[in-house]
């Protein structure tokens, strides 16, 4: 979003933006995006797990000094998804359709892990079932980034077909 703001539509009248279609300036900032919003959020998120009670469980036969421990949030793989999301949406260019499946990856990797935690306290379900949900992510991702190179000339000259 940034990038088309700042570069696309506003780089022709103020000609210091140009320093916005450098990747490596986008990556810097997305970074320091990411590192901000990590600590901007961090301490929010982990009071609200707290409140939804989402908290470690730690057996009474365990050692004695993992006890401190009971009732911490163990969902701190959301921070590190929003805080991965957000500044590739702000700094990224979005007409890459790369873009757009490595985020629709890692969300579908993240909604995985979130559901099957919410799930804990509930029976178990047949076995494997997990493990076909999480094979289907990066086979859909595969397929998707397959489909998008194949009519890519670059992509052909560094692995031609057999």
């Amino acid at each position: 979003m940034l990038y088309y703001l700042l570069y696309e539509r506003l780089q022709p009248y103020i000609s210091p933006l140009r320093v916005f279609r450098y990747t490596t300036f986008r990556t810097a900032f997305a970074s320091l995006t990411a590192l901000f919003l990590c600590i901007a959020l961090g301490p929010w998120l982990i009071n609200k797990l707290r409140q939804f009670q989402i908290g470690q469980y730690i057996r009474e036969e365990g050692p004695k000094s993992h006890q401190k421990k009971a009732g911490t949030p163990t969902m701190g793989g959301v921070l590190i998804i929003i805080s991965i999301v957000i500044p590739t949406l702000l700094w990224a260019d979005l007409r890459y359709p790369y873009v757009w499946i490595a985020i629709a990856a890692l969300v579908g990797y993240g909604w995985d892990r979130v559901s099957g935690r919410l799930r804990q306290s509930d029976p178990p379900s047949k076995p494997g079932a997990d493990g076909a949900a999480q094979a289907g992510v990066p086979v859909h991702a595969g397929f998707a980034f397959a489909a998008e190179s194949a009519g890519d000339a670059q992509l052909r000259r560094l692995f031609p077909p057999p």
